[in-house]
């Protein structure tokens, strides 16, 4: 008998972060199950952030065995509203279940930079 979907363990299960409009920006969900890691390859992740008035960015999804890395471009951290969260959320889908499931929740607030970016330094 497998372990149902029901044990798995995300905590916590509700996160925010903080950007900075221009840089890239990831993080890694990993999953457990009964405190071991989650077997999920062969899943299809989708996660998408709610800007506002109706328009949503998606994150670049990248599975790994236990869970997925979620990855936004510089460009796209550029996109958020400034000093303003933004909702998402992360779903997983298990080939052989057949319908996904929402493994998180959060917010995401973008703000601007203090320190110019650093550049390489042209050599005279």
């Amino acid at each position: 008998m497998s372990d149902t979907l029901n044990t798995l363990e995300l905590v916590p299960q509700w996160w925010r972060f903080r950007a900075y409009q221009g840089d890239a920006f990831d993080f890694e969900i990993v999953l457990s199950v009964g405190g071991q890691p989650a077997d999920v390859t062969g899943w299809t992740w989708a996660a998408e952030i709610d800007t506002g008035g109706g328009t949503r960015m998606a994150w670049t999804c990248t599975p790994t065995p236990t869970g997925v890395q979620l990855y936004l471009r510089g460009s796209e951290t550029l996109l958020l509203p400034s000093r303003r969260w933004s909702d998402f959320d992360v779903t997983g889908r298990d080939p052989a279940a057949g319908e996904g499931r929402t493994v998180l929740r959060g917010a995401i607030i973008s703000v601007t930079r203090v320190t110019p970016p650093l550049r390489e330094a042209v050599l005279a």
